[in-house]
């Protein structure tokens, strides 16, 4: 990877830095917030999650490696949800690594994933859909939503649209 340039800071790396200097997260975010952020940053209004997951996943694979920086998924302690943070070196609780064109991107603490495993970002899409469905089922990924609307269910969360103080929404609208 020493022959690319670092570009530009990854959306994801953004993202995280702005949430934790506005004292919303401590370290990491849960992959609804990613996807939810996502969807305000493309102002997404379609209704095929499959392939925007997708878009999202490849999306964030590319930026790192492009600008060869690095994240770590873990669960956290508190909530007991994966998340997502910066990884400036591999940390010491790293049980496998995801790769892209042989570089590493994402650093992973998971006891279901193998020890010392090294494994490509392309076969890992489906990883990511299983910790994100499983984190759907408790989160809802900010959607705008009234809760007596017919699409709403119970576990989704409402972004403030209170634009006149700092929330989730007005910080990623900022990055963008």
């Amino acid at each position: 990877m020493g022959n690319l340039k670092p570009t530009k800071v990854p959306f994801v790396i953004q993202l995280i830095e702005e949430l934790k200097k506005q004292e919303f997260i401590s370290t990491g975010i849960m992959l609804p917030l990613l996807i939810g952020a996502y969807k305000v940053k493309e102002n997404y209004q379609g209704d095929d999650y499959l392939e925007f997951f997708k878009h999202i996943y490849n999306d964030v694979i590319k930026s790192l490696y492009e600008s060869e920086q690095h994240l770590y998924f873990r669960e956290c302690e508190a909530s007991r949800n994966f998340v997502l943070e910066i990884a400036n070196k591999k940390p010491q609780k790293c049980n496998a690594v995801i790769i892209h064109k042989g570089a590493p991107i994402i650093y992973c603490s998971d006891p279901l994933l193998e020890n010392n495993s090294t494994m490509e970002a392309n076969d890992m899409l489906v990883y990511f859909l299983n910790k994100l469905l499983g984190q759907t089922i408790k989160y809802c990924n900010y959607i705008d939503t009234d809760p007596n609307a017919a699409e709403y269910k119970e576990w989704m969360c409402r972004l403030n649209n209170d634009e006149t103080k700092t929330s989730e929404k007005t910080i990623i609208k900022s990055l963008i």
